[in-house]
């Protein structure tokens, strides 16, 4: 039902609610009204046509407002006036309003979109899904200095200037030489998640593409630990005690990597057999491995506690494995004295390196490693010898901590060709 009265201030407010839904047109603004719902709810509207791009009417109805917010008719007709010259200027108004809130509220999600956000999407669409648990939690402590300095920022404000801002301050705070590595791996991971994000539509354009790495080329290290430094940190496992002695000989004994030995579970052991297997989930390449355990190796875990029925090795409450390797090997130091610039993975590399000193054959290496073939070749520190590749099966002996040389009987074994017999190792002198 509609009505074509002067909508004057008093004439509106005098209108009563029927029992149906009323419009009263204005007798002075055509298409200005006012809708009068059955609970007495008075709200004015505009009924109006516009000129398509193609060319053709269009007719619009939308609403100005209700009584109590806009307050005054003359306020509700001016506003209708303003759209009605709008509409016939060939402008849609309705479009143009909703265009301009859709920018406005895509700027205030821009806005709302800070790093700290888009490192949490990346973190949980991303790393968590497609890495192993090892490398999401690196990831994860990288992105936490970014988020530090940086989380705060609308991620469309950060510029290619903020990225090296961030990496000239973390230069400037470590002039140890592990400087130029650690600001590496920052833009590395820093790019990938804008990377990802420009990828997904998240942001438009990647800050930190176009930024050079502080080092170019990062050296591949070759630290590992001599004779003496053996012993002694042999020693200083001793008397650390459990759980950091055990794992960290471990990492020696077995060549592999922190994240497999301080994750190793109690399933993945067969100790009858002297085998552990390590799950593709659990490994960098994502295949499984069997790591076939020295004599040593065995007497090592069949000594150490099972903490609360834990699944775990190695682990202080039972419920999350050990991984605090930095830690640990700082208490190791403080033992050994003596240089300080050794890093847990140097054990793995101290493996390999005694492997080439004594003979073995890189591609044996990759299989102790778990490596792709050919990749141990980088960890070499010697030049083989001989070729012991048709062995039945190798053995390496481990160094003893209180004497020189060969001494402890710690077999460390790959099946290979079986025609040959097990070279036989002389004790050093």
């Amino acid at each position: 039902m509609s009505n074509r009265i002067s909508l004057t201030q008093l004439a509106v407010e005098r209108l009563r609610p029927a029992d149906r839904e009323v419009i009263y047109w204005d007798s002075n603004l055509p298409g200005f009204g006012l809708r009068v719902s059955p609970k007495g709810v008075k709200t004015f509207l505009l009924q109006y046509r516009y000129r398509t791009e193609s060319g053709k009417l269009k007719e619009r109805q939308e609403s100005l407002g209700r009584l109590k917010v806009v307050k005054t008719v003359a306020i509700a007709r001016e506003r209708a006036r303003q759209i009605k010259d709008r509409a016939s200027a060939g402008v849609d108004p309705l479009g143009e309003r909703k265009a301009l809130e859709a920018t406005k509220q895509a700027e205030q999600a821009a806005k709302e979109f800070t790093l700290s956000k888009l490192v949490e999407r990346y973190m949980k669409e991303y790393a968590d899904l497609n890495t192993r648990a090892s490398t999401a939690a690196a990831t994860r402590g990288l992105l936490k200095q970014w988020v530090t300095v940086l989380g705060d920022r609308p991620v469309g404000d950060i510029a290619k200037k903020d990225v090296l801002d961030f990496l000239n301050e973390y230069l400037t705070k470590r002039k140890d030489g592990t400087g130029r590595i650690g600001a590496n791996h920052l833009l590395r991971v820093i790019k990938h998640v804008f990377k990802w994000a420009k990828q997904l539509d998240l942001i438009d354009s990647n800050p930190a593409e176009d930024v050079a790495k502080p080092q170019p080329r990062l050296t591949s290290r070759d630290r590992y630990l001599d004779t003496e430094e053996i012993k002694s940190f042999w020693a200083a496992c001793d008397q650390v005690g459990w759980p950091v002695g055990p794992i960290f000989k471990l990492l020696l004994l077995t060549g592999q990597r922190e994240s497999e030995v301080g994750e190793m579970a109690w399933s993945e052991l067969k100790l009858g057999e002297r085998l552990w297997n390590i799950p593709a989930p659990r490994t960098k390449n994502g295949k499984a491995h069997t790591v076939h355990l020295s004599d040593l190796a065995v007497e090592i875990i069949a000594k150490l506690p099972q903490i609360n029925g834990s699944k775990f090795v190695f682990t202080t409450n039972g419920k999350v494995p050990f991984n605090n390797f930095d830690y640990a090997k700082k208490r190791i130091q403080r033992v050994m004295g003596g240089p300080t610039d050794w890093r847990p993975h140097d054990l793995r590399r101290t493996a390999t390196t005694v492997m080439a000193e004594i003979g073995i054959s890189p591609h044996v290496a990759d299989r102790v490693l778990n490596h792709q073939s050919g990749r141990s070749r980088v960890w070499l520190r010697f030049t083989t010898a001989s070729n012991i590749s048709r062995s039945g099966r190798w053995r390496w002996r481990s160094w003893d901590a209180t004497s020189s040389g060969w001494s402890v009987g710690m077999w460390w074994r790959c099946r290979c060709d079986k025609r040959a017999s097990p070279p036989i190792l002389s004790p050093a002198t």
